[in-house]
């Protein structure tokens, strides 16, 4: 006896993934860490308020780059927000 939340069938947020990681092997719902930077970038753009654009990181090394930039650019306009 399983406890499922999701329906196998459903479209979770990791699916939206699939299609700009066509040529990748490890795929972003078959990894773990993939899977905790990418809801790491998601809440990092989320909380700061940078907001969901048009420009988004496709691959993981890009989202990693963009983590530390969000935060910092956050910060930065609380600072002059603040003033």
């Amino acid at each position: 006896l399983t406890l499922a939340l999701v329906d196998e069938d459903s479209v979770r947020w990791v699916d939206a993934f699939e299609n700009s990681e066509l040529d990748v092997e490890q795929k972003t719902k078959d990894s773990a860490w993939k899977q905790y930077v990418a809801a790491l970038y998601f809440t990092a753009y989320t909380m700061t308020g940078v907001g969901y654009g048009d420009v988004t990181p496709v691959n993981i090394a890009e989202r990693i780059v963009c983590i530390p930039i969000i935060f910092v650019s956050g910060f930065v306009w609380a600072c002059v927000i603040g003033q």
